[in-house]
């Protein structure tokens, strides 16, 4: 009992400063002591936390000593040696991170509903003046990067205008009369910022090293034993691309295929109310299947076109961070809540008329331990994956739709193929000249642009998707069992640790 309570002040005592310094991640996090302002990249504040940490790997030596195989320590140990390595380099490779980390906090704190309208106001008119303080932080540690970062960061910028102006709008209309103004003045200055900040990455040197290694220590921190699944996407890649160019021709056998897919997308966009309550009831009975084992209920709503962008976001996607444009197509969403209200699973079962891209997150409100914190970003991405994958022939057969299958081969194909290039970046640093050429030679994809931008805003969450799915894979193999026969609990049991402590706990 008394490692116990040692451990849980060497874990608070730590995430104190971690989110202090991270306030971004904080936000997104459910923490919000400290929505009133932006992660610091400052050397002072970096080094308070590397001094922290430090102190913190010394003193869990004992407890480690004592405990050799308790879970909870060995995953600490693994957070505090991963954000030593962060805080003292990593970093500095990762402006695509830094960027991000901006927009993360501007959005999650406009979107959180963990606080009423005009306090949520005030926080976000303090993020506003905090995007001042980024380009004397982006000159002191980014001498230069690729030129793919480039142009991809330069787009989010424009992501970030627009979103700043839907959201103040919204705020303006809910907050009093002084936040109002603070809100209005601030609205003035961040147009200038923001092109400052534009400005300041315009003119950073470009080079051909795209890094991903930095990025990835700190959006999934726990985890640094990543395996090369170079051969495992390579194989779902020709399988996808095969079913995309084969389920085109059982369509239209004369046209190219990515002529036959804008036609099938365009079609799908006219459906009418009955039919969206016929897919919406296919997607309760399939999703129910595969949720049995959560004790969930299962809410769903319809969204059609031009609903507001950020009440939606604000009710419904919680801690979920949307990068691009604000997609204002018709879709369906299925919200899954347990009982204890705890957890939040989302899944976008339906969009533009049919099931697209499967997005599956957990939003965790705050508990009294020290699990809280271990959460594994891996197994989020993988059991979304696992889930789209394994539902995909019960769909396929409710609709009896030769136009679903090639738009969920298209979405699959896109998805492993940005996980197979962050593979190849991360264990084989190929250039952004290299990620370029086999991108135009794709013979696949469609719009390559906008494919290139979100392989870089990506931040590595495929491959850690496709890292998760594998493992998953992995461990239904061993158990020989599947997601309806408790596959599922037994997953939800092991999320606060990294993969490989899984196994050595059974």
């Amino acid at each position: 009992m008394k490692n116990e309570h040692e451990l849980e002040t060497l874990v608070i005592n730590f995430f104190d400063e971690f989110y202090y310094t991270f306030s971004s991640k904080a936000t997104s996090h459910g923490i919000h002591r400290y929505d009133y302002k932006l992660s610091s990249f400052k050397i002072n504040d970096l080094n308070s936390l590397k001094v922290l940490t430090t102190e913190t790997l010394s003193n869990i030596k004992s407890l480690e000593a004592k405990n050799p195989k308790d879970p909870d320590i060995k995953t600490f140990k693994k957070i505090l040696l991963n954000t030593l390595e962060f805080v003292n380099d990593g970093y500095k490779n990762s402006l695509q991170f830094i960027v991000g980390d901006v927009l993360d906090g501007i959005i999650s704190v406009a979107l959180t509903s963990a606080k009423p309208t005009s306090i949520k106001s005030r926080n976000f008119t303090n993020r506003l003046t905090c995007i001042k303080e980024y380009p004397d932080i982006i000159r002191e540690h980014f001498p230069s990067i690729s030129e793919i970062e480039k142009q991809a960061i330069l787009k989010e910028f424009d992501f970030l205008d627009k979103f700043i102006d839907a959201a103040s709008s919204y705020l303006l209309t809910k907050s009093d009369s002084e936040k109002k103004e603070l809100l209005k003045n601030e609205k003035i200055n961040i147009k200038e910022n923001i092109d400052y900040l534009r400005k300041t990455v315009s003119n950073i040197h470009s080079n051909g090293k795209v890094n991903l290694r930095a990025t990835l220590r700190c959006v999934n921190i726990e985890n640094t034993d990543f395996t090369d699944l170079k051969n495992f996407l390579q194989g779902s890649l020709d399988e996808l691309s095969s079913n995309v160019i084969k389920k085109s021709r059982e369509i239209k056998i004369s046209a190219p295929y990515f002529e036959t897919l804008a036609s099938v997308s365009m079609l799908k966009e006219k459906l009418d109310d009955s039919q969206i309550e016929q897919l919406l009831q296919i997607a309760t009975d399939v999703t129910r299947k595969y949720f049995n084992k959560f004790n969930a209920k299962i809410d769903l709503d319809i969204y059609r076109r031009n609903f507001d962008i950020i009440p939606f976001l604000e009710n419904h996607k919680k801690n979920v961070i949307t990068f691009g444009e604000f997609d204002i197509k018709k879709f369906i969403a299925i919200i899954i809540q347990d009982e204890e209200n705890k957890n939040y699973l989302m899944q976008n079962i339906v969009k533009e008329g049919l099931p697209g891209k499967a997005v599956l997150n957990y939003y965790r409100q705050r508990e009294k331990s020290i699990k809280k914190y271990f959460t594994n970003y891996a197994f989020y991405e993988g059991f979304s994956t696992y889930v789209k994958r394994a539902t995909f022939a019960d769909f396929r057969n409710a609709f009896s739709s030769r136009e679903f299958e090639l738009l969920y081969f298209y979405d699959e194909y896109i998805y492993t193929l940005k996980a197979f290039l962050e593979n190849e970046i991360y264990f084989r640093g190929i250039s952004d000249i290299e990620i370029e050429n086999l991108v135009k030679q794709d013979k696949i994809l469609i719009d390559k642009d906008n494919f290139l931008t979100e392989l870089i805003v990506d931040e590595g969450k495929s491959f850690l998707g496709m890292q998760g799915y594998h493992k998953i894979l992995e461990i239904e193999k061993y158990e020989r069992k599947n997601l309806s026969n408790g596959l599922g609990q037994e997953l939800k049991q092991a999320i606060y640790y990294p993969f490989y402590l899984y196994k050595t706990q059974r």
